[in-house]
């Protein structure tokens, strides 16, 4: 007798579950926080935004971004996302809230709950004490003896990837992706919103965080 298959519920996690970019927004962060290289962040910074400016592909920025942790040790960023998501939280509109109602509704249905997102595991970790998802895909930079090397091991988790990220995790887990949910905010989204059965374009929030 063949195994009865699942059902899952994808979420992205920026403009989706949360209100605010979490990658751009921990950027920030860690400008305020670590003085001494302020300068660098500040031209990262601005060389990041020029990506944006001129429409460069979203997976070559998102796996850009990463060059920034280049040098940093891991404990140190993973200290600093928990300090971010704490002060996140004290943002009452920084969780979309009708959306995690939907999580839980899911939930109680038995569907498993998986984040996928171009975000990262140091911030994501501390921040799923609160979305309480089953399993997290997500863009993966390389650590080397603790240091992050600036790069990814893999695709980032945007566009295409987040697509190939959903299959192979459907193949794993036995998930009937006909039967399954995604949600999403952004045109990178779609091809994670075309191969599930329920795929759901989310309006960003009004209340967005800046």
């Amino acid at each position: 007798m063949s195994k009865v298959e699942e059902k899952a519920a994808f979420f992205d996690v920026d403009n989706t579950l949360i209100n605010t970019k979490s990658l751009l927004s921990f950027l920030d962060f860690m400008i305020e926080k670590d003085h001494k290289n302020i300068n660098k962040y500040e031209a990262f910074k601005i060389n990041l935004k020029q990506m944006f400016i001129n429409n460069q592909p979203r997976e070559l920025i998102n796996r850009h971004y990463f060059s920034v942790l280049r040098g940093h040790n891991v404990e140190y960023i993973k200290q600093l996302a928990e300090l971010w998501v704490n002060e996140q939280i004290e943002n009452k509109y920084f969780f979309n809230y009708e959306l995690l109602g939907r999580v839980e509704r899911f939930k109680k249905d038995n569907l498993r709950i998986v984040l996928v997102t171009g975000s990262f595991e140091a911030i994501l970790e501390p921040l799923n004490r609160y979305l309480k998802a089953d399993d997290i895909l997500c863009s993966e930079p390389e650590i080397i003896d603790g240091i992050y090397s600036g790069e990814l091991t893999g695709a980032a988790c945007i566009g295409e990837g987040k697509r190939q990220a959903v299959l192979k995790y459907a193949l794993m887990h036995n998930i009937c992706i006909e039967e399954s949910w995604a949600f999403g905010d952004d045109d990178t989204d779609i091809p994670m919103l075309e191969t599930v059965g329920h795929g759901v374009r989310v309006e960003p929030s009004s209340l967005a965080v800046a």
